[in-house]
């Protein structure tokens, strides 16, 4: 079973219709908009924080021991931050364990805009790589064994990085800490999920 796990806030939804009559798929939604229905899917009202990172987490943390073999989670909108299609047929074509949606983006872990990915890195995990080879959009398709290589400490813990208004270090910045530290986590998944 692959399941789509779909972050949305008011994209329109139209192209998961592809999979509405797919019986190895499973889909989703955890909305964070106006409330919708989603034909055969799975609709799952979530407040609109974190950003599409609160979502994974949250759905680690929640389904941890029930997780689909492979999760591909997604945005609302994915097409602008995928290179892997986003279809049926080319999701079964590209099961594995870790496969990163987007071609990864390298940056040094100490620029600028985002200083405190080292720092949440070593935090996080005792140590960051010198270059962040990170997927922009943070979209992946994961197995449930990649997942499982973390407790759900780890998630949860993460969980509560993206959910709270404060960032765990600070910094002056034009957005809400909740969208910061999902941007910090945007470079760290592969931290993660790799």
């Amino acid at each position: 079973m692959i399941e789509l796990v779909v972050a949305r806030y008011q994209e329109d939804l139209e192209w998961l219709h592809a999979f509405d009559e797919c019986s190895d798929f499973k889909v989703t939604i955890y909305n964070k908009g106006p409330p919708i229905e989603c034909g055969p899917h799975s609709v799952i009202a979530r407040p609109n924080v974190g950003r599409e990172a609160e979502t994974w987490l949250y759905h680690c943390t929640t389904r941890y021991d029930t997780l689909a073999d492979h999760t591909v989670f997604l945005q609302g909108y994915p097409f602008d931050h995928t290179t892997t299609p986003v279809t049926p047929e080319s999701l079964r074509r590209a099961v594995c364990p870790y496969l990163p949606l987007r071609r990864l983006h390298t940056e040094f872990s100490h620029d600028e805009p985002f200083p405190m990915s080292k720092w949440y890195a070593e935090y996080l995990f005792g140590a960051c790589p010198p270059v962040l080879a990170f997927s922009p959009g943070a979209q992946y398709l994961l197995s449930r064994a990649r997942i499982h290589r973390h407790p759900p400490a780890l998630y949860t813990r993460l969980h509560t990085m993206c959910s709270i208004e404060t960032p765990v270090i600070t910094w002056s910045s034009p957005v809400s800490p909740t969208a910061t530290n999902a941007w910090i986590l945007e470079r760290l998944w592969p931290l993660v999920w790799a």
